[in-house]
Parts: C-alpha cells; sequence; structure tokens
C-alpha cells in the first residue's frame, strides 16, 4: 500500500526548469520462508513476518524537451527518506524480533518520462545514495 505525491511550485523563467514537492510513503508486509540472522539460517519456519513503512520528502527540478518530437521530461531531486521495520520469526519455542531502520536518510532522485502518444507515458526512475533502485513505469490515461 502506498501513496505518491507531486506539487510544482515555482518555474524559473530564464530557463524554463520547473520545481516540484514530492513526498511518498509505503507499508507493505511479507511472509518469508528463509531468513539469515547474523549468521544463522532458518528455512521454513512457523511464520516469518516482514513488516516496513518507507516514506520521503523532497524537491525535484525537471524541464521539458519537447524538441526530439517526442516531449522527453527528466528530472533530478533530493529527498530525505527514512525506513523503519520489523522481522518477527516465530520458531515455536523461539520468537525472534529484530528492528530494521534505514542507515542513509539523504538520497538523490532521478530520471525521465516521455509521452510517445498523446495518451500514452512511459519514464525511468532512478534512486541512489539512501537507496539503490531503478524502476520502470507505463501509463495509459482512458
Amino acid at each position: 500500500m502506498g501513496l505518491d505525491a507531486q506539487a510544482d511550485i515555482y518555474t524559473i523563467p530564464t530557463v524554463d526548469v520547473d520545481l516540484a514537492l514530492i513526498g511518498s510513503y509505503r507499508f507493505s508486509k511479507t511472509e518469508i520462508d528463509e531468513i539469515d540472522i547474523a549468521g544463522l539460517t532458518i528455512t521454513n519456519p512457523i511464520e516469518t513476518t516482514l513488516s516496513i513503512h518507507e516514506w520521503e520528502a523532497g524537491v525535484i527540478a525537471s524541464k521539458n524537451l519537447g524538441g526530439f518530437g517526442v516531449p522527453i521530461i527528466p528530472y533530478i531531486g533530493v529527498v530525505y527518506s527514512d525506513l523503519q521495520g520489523d522481522v518477527d520469526v516465530n520458531l515455536s519455542m523461539v520468537d525472534l524480533d529484530e528492528d530494521i531502520e534505514a542507515r542513509d536518510n539523504v538520497g538523490l532522485r532521478l530520471g525521465f518520462d516521455a509521452t510517445p502518444l498523446k495518451d500514452l507515458t512511459v519514464g525511468v526512475d532512478v534512486k541512489l545514495i539512501d537507496q539503490t533502485a531503478v524502476s520502470g513505469k507505463i501509463s495509459y490515461r482512458f
């Protein structure tokens, strides 16, 4: 479950760059079949649950490069983020509970969106420093 938000706040007129505030929140809860805690590997425990709360807030700068026939909008930004979670391993007679938290809280966000057709948008998002992730997206507006 999650939520993403973006609010355009200012356009720098001399270079036509848009500034926006961004934010997101994610919650996930999953069952794990194998876990390794401090060198102890546990396979098929009775119950192993991983719960994670993740959020970020920051600012991005983007520019519409429409001169290629297809509108392409690259962006770059800086965020403050945090991740906290919990791993609960139930082994019947032993219950292990481990807290998880982010080591780095400031991150870099970059990527682009392109609109090759009127209602079709494709893009790539990259997250660096506080986490390492690359994701692709395709959306079609009906």
